[in-house]
Protein backbone atom coordinates (compact mmCIF):
# COMPACT_ATOMS: atom_id res chain seq x y z
CA UNK A 1 0.00 0.00 0.00
CA UNK A 2 1.65 3.64 -1.03
CA UNK A 3 1.22 6.27 0.81
CA UNK A 4 0.95 9.36 -0.83
CA UNK A 5 2.99 11.88 0.82
CA UNK A 6 1.08 14.92 2.66
CA UNK A 7 1.03 17.97 0.63
CA UNK A 8 2.36 21.47 1.77
CA UNK A 9 0.32 23.80 3.14
CA UNK A 10 0.71 26.99 2.13
CA UNK A 11 1.49 29.20 4.52
CA UNK A 12 0.68 32.22 3.30
CA UNK A 13 -3.17 31.51 2.11
CA UNK A 14 -3.25 30.07 6.50
CA UNK A 15 -1.73 33.67 6.72
CA UNK A 16 -4.44 35.67 5.18
CA UNK A 17 -6.88 33.84 6.80
CA UNK A 18 -5.96 34.39 9.57
CA UNK A 19 -6.03 38.20 9.52
CA UNK A 20 -9.44 37.88 7.72
CA UNK A 21 -10.75 36.30 10.67
CA UNK A 22 -8.81 38.52 13.25
CA UNK A 23 -10.45 41.44 11.56
CA UNK A 24 -13.77 40.43 11.82
CA UNK A 25 -13.89 39.29 14.93
CA UNK A 26 -12.49 42.62 16.53
CA UNK A 27 -15.45 44.14 14.29
CA UNK A 28 -18.10 41.60 15.40
CA UNK A 29 -16.88 42.22 19.09
CA UNK A 30 -16.86 46.04 18.87
CA UNK A 31 -20.34 45.64 17.52
CA UNK A 32 -21.59 43.42 19.84
CA UNK A 33 -20.23 45.49 22.84
CA UNK A 34 -22.18 48.25 21.10
CA UNK A 35 -18.52 50.25 20.75
CA UNK A 36 -18.75 50.79 17.64
CA UNK A 37 -20.24 54.50 18.39
CA UNK A 38 -17.56 55.24 19.91
CA UNK A 39 -15.95 55.62 16.59
CA UNK A 40 -18.36 56.24 13.46
CA UNK A 41 -21.98 57.50 13.30
CA UNK A 42 -24.51 55.61 14.79
CA UNK A 43 -26.10 54.73 11.85
CA UNK A 44 -23.57 52.71 10.35
CA UNK A 45 -23.15 49.53 12.86
CA UNK A 46 -25.16 47.13 10.66
CA UNK A 47 -22.99 48.32 7.66
CA UNK A 48 -19.84 46.64 9.66
CA UNK A 49 -21.11 43.95 11.16
CA UNK A 50 -22.32 42.73 7.32
CA UNK A 51 -18.53 43.47 6.37
CA UNK A 52 -17.90 41.35 9.50
CA UNK A 53 -19.49 38.51 8.07
CA UNK A 54 -17.99 38.94 4.62
CA UNK A 55 -14.57 39.19 6.03
CA UNK A 56 -15.45 35.42 7.62
CA UNK A 57 -16.54 33.89 4.25
CA UNK A 58 -13.74 35.43 2.79
CA UNK A 59 -11.27 33.80 5.71
CA UNK A 60 -13.62 30.17 4.80
CA UNK A 61 -12.78 30.83 1.39
CA UNK A 62 -8.92 31.37 2.26
CA UNK A 63 -8.98 27.88 4.38
CA UNK A 64 -10.58 25.91 1.57
CA UNK A 65 -7.85 27.26 -0.74
CA UNK A 66 -4.67 26.34 1.97
CA UNK A 67 -6.26 22.56 2.19
CA UNK A 68 -8.08 22.13 -0.66
CA UNK A 69 -6.96 19.78 -3.62
CA UNK A 70 -6.10 23.11 -6.14
CA UNK A 71 -3.38 25.18 -5.02
CA UNK A 72 -1.76 28.60 -6.02
CA UNK A 73 1.92 28.81 -6.15
CA UNK A 74 3.39 29.95 -2.69
CA UNK A 75 4.37 33.74 -2.30
CA UNK A 76 6.71 34.90 -0.05
CA UNK A 77 6.02 36.18 3.29
CA UNK A 78 6.43 39.93 3.62
CA UNK A 79 6.49 42.85 5.75
CA UNK A 80 2.38 44.33 4.09
CA UNK A 81 1.10 41.69 6.09
CA UNK A 82 2.35 43.00 9.47
CA UNK A 83 0.49 46.28 8.15
CA UNK A 84 -2.78 44.61 8.26
CA UNK A 85 -1.83 42.60 11.40
CA UNK A 86 -0.92 45.58 13.31
CA UNK A 87 -4.23 47.70 13.94
CA UNK A 88 -5.90 44.44 14.40
CA UNK A 89 -4.40 43.32 17.17
CA UNK A 90 -4.37 47.13 18.38
CA UNK A 91 -8.09 47.12 18.19
CA UNK A 92 -8.46 43.53 19.50
CA UNK A 93 -6.46 44.41 22.43
CA UNK A 94 -7.51 48.27 23.35
CA UNK A 95 -10.26 48.70 25.38
CA UNK A 96 -12.71 51.14 23.62
CA UNK A 97 -13.42 54.41 25.38
CA UNK A 98 -15.90 57.66 24.60
CA UNK A 99 -13.82 60.74 24.14
CA UNK A 100 -14.82 63.03 27.40
CA UNK A 101 -15.50 66.65 27.50
CA UNK A 102 -11.67 67.38 27.66
CA UNK A 103 -11.82 66.31 23.71
CA UNK A 104 -14.58 68.79 23.02
CA UNK A 105 -13.30 71.92 24.73
CA UNK A 106 -9.47 71.58 23.33
CA UNK A 107 -7.72 70.70 26.55
CA UNK A 108 -5.16 68.45 25.68
CA UNK A 109 -4.52 68.94 21.65
CA UNK A 110 -1.22 71.27 22.24
CA UNK A 111 -3.21 74.66 22.60
CA UNK A 112 -1.07 76.57 25.52
CA UNK A 113 -3.57 79.43 25.93
CA UNK A 114 -6.51 80.82 24.53
CA UNK A 115 -7.00 81.70 21.16
CA UNK A 116 -6.87 85.54 20.32
CA UNK A 117 -8.96 87.46 17.93
CA UNK A 118 -6.58 88.96 14.64
CA UNK A 119 -5.67 92.63 15.01
CA UNK A 120 -8.30 94.71 13.14
CA UNK A 121 -7.30 95.75 9.50
CA UNK A 122 -6.83 98.83 9.54
CA UNK A 123 -8.71 100.87 6.95
CA UNK A 124 -6.36 102.08 4.64
CA UNK A 125 -5.67 99.40 1.90
CA UNK A 126 -2.30 100.60 1.01
CA UNK A 127 -0.81 99.08 4.38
Amino acid sequence: MLRTPPRPRDRTALLEAALLAGTAAMLLAKAGRGELVFYIHPRYPPLVVACGLILIVMAVGRLVTAFGRFTEPTRGLNGGYLLVAFPVLLGLLLPARPLEAGALSGKGLGTSGAIRPAAPLAADSRQ
